[in-house]
């Protein structure tokens, strides 16, 4: 069984690096740009690993959320 990872960065490049590393160790990857992207995932997908920038810039509301504020919340 494939383990599933998250990636949760604002960096689209530094997203594309790490999927790129990830999928060739065989992970299936998924990805989201701000915590308003990461909470459906969480909410509708099984995931093994999550790796979550610490300072997230979410668009859709005011301010910089941390990554381990997203890690704790867990799905919505």
């Amino acid at each position: 069984m494939t383990q599933r990872v998250l990636v949760v960065d604002n960096v689209v490049r530094w997203i594309g690096q790490v999927r790129q590393l990830l999928e060739s160790a065989g992970y299936d990857v998924l990805t989201a740009r701000s915590v308003a992207d990461a909470y459906p995932i969480l909410a509708q997908r099984n995931v093994d690993l999550a790796i979550i920038d610490l300072r997230l810039t979410d668009e859709t509301a005011e301010g910089d959320y941390s990554g381990l504020e997203l890690a704790k919340a867990g799905p919505p």
